[in-house]
């Protein structure tokens, strides 16, 4: 049997698609990926904090098929330098929501993201990769998680963004 050039084509053509497809890495093709991107605020704290102009975006992706979760932050203008948390060596974490509604109650650390300031230590960004057991995964999925950000002014926190999917 003998192909024509363009059967030759497209059969490779095929090959290649089916073969980029089955790469976990590729963000495009991957359906396990799931990925949320959205504000950080001071008037999403609970309770809201009133006064500071600060701002922050998050990208928040999880792999379903390994409960993988990567965070990469930025934050811009807060009124003092971030505050480590006494018992979480950072100032920044994912918390869970305790109830719902998920973003108007605040829950306990699932785990710390590593803050970088600028040199006057009012912007920064904040990253992390954590691996979830199936529970945690569950509830970043149904909306429960949710960002925060510490800083010395605002101990409970001066930013903080409801991750969402």
């Amino acid at each position: 049997m003998r192909l024509s050039t363009t059967s030759l084509v497209l059969l490779s053509s095929l090959a290649a698609f089916v073969l980029i497809g089955c790469d976990s890495d590729n963000p495009v093709l991957s359906s396990n990926l799931r990925t949320s991107t959205f504000m950080l605020s001071p008037a999403n704290e609970v309770p809201p904090v009133v006064g500071p102009t600060s701002s922050g975006s998050a990208t928040v992706t999880l792999d379903t098929n390994t409960n993988t979760v990567t965070v990469s932050a930025t934050f811009t203008g807060l009124s003092s330098a971030p505050m480590v948390i006494p018992g979480t060596g950072s100032s920044a974490h994912v918390h869970q929501a305790a109830m719902a509604p998920f973003d108007q109650n605040n829950g306990g650390v699932v785990f710390v993201l590593t803050v970088t300031t600028d040199p006057g230590g009012l912007s920064g960004s904040m990253s992390a990769t954590s691996t979830l057991d199936a529970d945690q995964a569950a509830a970043l999925l149904r909306g429960e998680m949710y960002i925060n950000l510490h800083t010395m002014d605002w101990g409970s926190g001066e930013l903080r963004g409801q991750i969402t999917f």
